[in-house]
């Protein structure tokens, strides 16, 4: 099939992200890309990404532009966009070919996209020739690359494998080799989950990079932006320092669904923060709120605990009422948190019966589920993460594992739980989260570090304002006004 792609065919006319598109969508199948973790990068992210890497100060003759990754190859046609428009307007269209047949090197380990990645080099540079520097190989298996590269541009592969029982990110071994191939000056661009800036198996690679690189932007970019990728990605630009203490600021940007497009075409989004600590932690959005106020941490106070993940079938045999074993009992269970009234106490009409531990997996919320409490979005939408959604729990209840319980540590203070309701619903909330980035999915962490005032004038009197949200909830039109006089508390 390889060879019949370049027998009698006239591909002068034809655009070589026609023909990458046409390998990624219809060439590729899922269990394929599934397996090596391929999410191919759209024309217009790899065309921005190598417009915002400063290539201009790296000399002429040295921009040596490595793509470890390169599958059907859209990451080098961009690079190839971005040195031509840099090349001498008197060079001829041979002089200029042989430039970028030296400057511009790819390796993948899929041999059908290696040669789709030189054709498409080829439609690129018609009618000046072909002989691009493509290879078929297992990048983490080569001992170094053909040439010192100056620029390496990367979507490596997504996903886990297992090392010695322990889950690893695909992505941070091509990160490493990264990390290592680029000298001082050196620019970096790379693809990478959203989840990796944060992820705790990854937090090695991501301190080894933040070492020795400034990462003076980055990009986060919404769920979509991959066609057969349902997660979110996120674009990271960065220069290998010439000293340990050159870093400058990083510039972050939050791209919404709804102007992705744009973006690609070279737009700035709505959102754009400036760290100006530029070795702040990759997952950071914004510098951490600054609170005056004498705080607890939320885990001082409180039991923090994700809902139980229900079994995916659950057992059969036996009457909904019955235990299976000497320690199951039933337990209300909220099944949609989507259908409870947001500050609302959770109604019986929302209520399943399920047991307990039984048609769970694992007994880790044990401490939580007949405990009132708090119950909180544990993920939001990736396009709106404004704001935390909450309701209160005084009877009872387990809720899904996409939900946490914040239960006070004394049962018997319902002006901190209504407090807590109050707190974590508010906009204080969102903006605390927010600093930490806006992953969909909502670090437990975080939530452990969530601020809870330590005065009992300010927790009676948001406890006051919870119950009447509570209260209230039903009623559109008084809601706003008491979750008002809560932002101004708050």
């Amino acid at each position: 099939m390889i060879v019949q792609l370049g027998e009698g065919i006239n591909y002068r006319s034809l655009d070589p992200a026609v023909l990458c598109h046409v390998y990624e969508q219809a060439l590729v199948d899922d269990d394929t890309r599934r397996e090596l973790g391929i999410y191919y990068t759209p024309p217009g992210l790899a065309q921005r990404m190598l417009a915002n890497l400063p290539v201009e100060f790296i000399d002429p003759t040295e921009r040596y532009v490595l793509d470890p990754t390169c599958g059907s190859g859209t990451l080098l046609i961009a690079a190839h966009e971005r040195l031509s428009a840099l090349q001498p307007s008197g060079w001829s269209l041979d002089a200029r070919h042989r430039d970028l047949q030296v400057l511009l090197h790819g390796n993948d380990i899929d041999p059908f996209a290696s040669e789709i990645a030189r054709l498409s080099l080829l439609l690129k540079a018609q009618p000046a020739g072909n002989g691009w520097s493509i290879t078929t190989a297992d990048t983490l298996q080569l001992e170094a690359p053909a040439v010192e590269p100056r620029i390496i541009v990367m979507n490596p592969p997504w996903g886990y494998t297992a090392e010695d029982g322990e889950r690893v990110q695909r992505a941070d071994e091509f990160m490493q080799r990264a990390i290592r191939y680029l000298s001082p000056g050196g620019l970096l661009g790379a693809v990478v989950p959203t989840s990796w800036l944060s992820a705790d198996n990854s937090e090695d690679t991501r301190e080894l990079l933040s070492e020795q690189f400034d990462v003076f932007e980055l990009w986060r970019l919404p769920e979509g932006t991959f066609a057969t990728a349902s997660q979110a990605a996120s674009v990271l630009l960065a220069r290998r320092k010439d000293r340990a203490d050159n870093g400058g600021s990083r510039v972050v940007r939050q791209v919404w669904k709804r102007e992705l497009a744009s973006f690609l075409e070279g737009e700035p989004p709505i959102s754009n923060f400036t760290l100006m600590h530029g070795s702040s932690p990759l997952h950071e959005v914004l510098p951490p709120l600054e609170l005056s106020q004498p705080h607890h941490r939320l885990d001082e106070i409180a039991l923090v605990r994700s809902g139980p993940r229900r079994l995916a079938r659950f057992q059969a045999g036996a009457p909904r009422d019955t235990p299976t074993s000497d320690e199951g009992r039933n337990v209300l269970f909220v099944a949609q948190f989507r259908g409870v009234k947001p500050y609302a106490n959770v109604g019986l009409a929302k209520l399943g019966q399920r047991r307990y531990p039984d048609d769970f997996e694992g007994n880790w919320a044990k401490d939580i589920v007949h405990a009132k409490k708090v119950l909180v979005s544990a993920a939001r939408s990736a396009n709106s993460p404004w704001r935390l959604r909450v309701a209160v729990d005084t009877q009872g209840v387990a809720c899904n594992n996409r939900v946490r319980g914040v239960a006070p540590i004394d049962q018997d203070d319902d002006d901190l739980l209504f407090t807590l309701m109050a707190i974590l619903g508010s906009g204080l909330a969102s903006a605390f989260v927010a600093c930490h980035g806006i992953d969909r999915n909502i670090p437990a962490r975080l939530m452990h570090e969530f601020p809870v005032p330590s005065s009992r004038r300010t927790i009676r009197r948001l406890g006051e304002l919870g119950r009447s949200a509570s209260r209230n909830a039903h009623e559109a039109g008084h809601l706003a006004g008491i979750l008002e006089e809560i932002e101004t508390e708050v």
